[in-house]
């Protein structure tokens, strides 16, 4: 949202610009929503996605793209505030789009995330108790690459902890954006 002054200026909007006419007082509010919304996002990926021993989950991580971010770095599910790097309080960081990358660094992420295809064992289902209840069973296709959550409706040891493409759809299905707004206002003090 632009403001103008009388003679038409532009004061403050949506241009990399803009930062140079914040007070330091106000970038750090507007790094607090962002890392408000880093956080909530995190959280809601490791409810959503897969868990099955618990690594999966605790591997999600804000990872901030400029320089002198501080603290953070990790942390397990359910993830707080400490757990995301405090932004640095300066124009040309503050100027900066993109402030974080949020990535799960577990070995298997990719399959995880129904991002890629594999062969899973159905073998390690039948004999390993989930943390999350299963949203799906049935048999695997093991004659090919299947994506994590494809199960057939046959009777089968596959089991799924999280809905196929949970996390695509959560990325473009709204969730994202419901994340993004609902923690960015949590994480805002404007006035406080």
């Amino acid at each position: 949202m632009a403001i103008f002054s009388k003679a038409g200026r532009r004061y403050f909007g949506t241009n990399r610009r803009d930062a140079k006419r914040m007070t330091d007082e106000m970038i750090d509010e507007v790094n607090q929503g962002i890392r408000g919304a880093a956080l909530e996002i995190i959280n809601e990926l490791a409810e959503l996605g897969p868990n099955w021993d618990g690594n999966f989950i605790d591997q999600w991580v804000a990872i901030p793209l400029g320089s002198g971010a501080s603290g953070g770095g990790g942390g397990t599910y359910p993830y707080s505030i400490d757990h995301i790097p405090d932004l640095p309080i300066n124009k040309k960081e503050a100027g900066r789009v993109k402030k974080f990358e949020i990535v799960n660094q577990s070995s298997y992420a990719p399959y995880a995330l129904d991002l890629i295809p594999g062969r899973f064992s159905p073998h390690f289902a039948a004999n390993a108790t989930p943390n999350k209840a299963p949203v799906e069973t049935g048999k695997r296709d093991n004659t090919r690459e299947t994506f994590r959550g494809e199960l057939t409706s046959e009777p089968g040891q596959g089991r799924s902890t999280a809905e196929l493409d949970w996390y695509t759809t959560y990325i473009n299905g709204g969730g994202l954006d419901k994340s993004l707004n609902l923690g960015y206002n949590r994480g805002i003090r404007f006035g406080n």
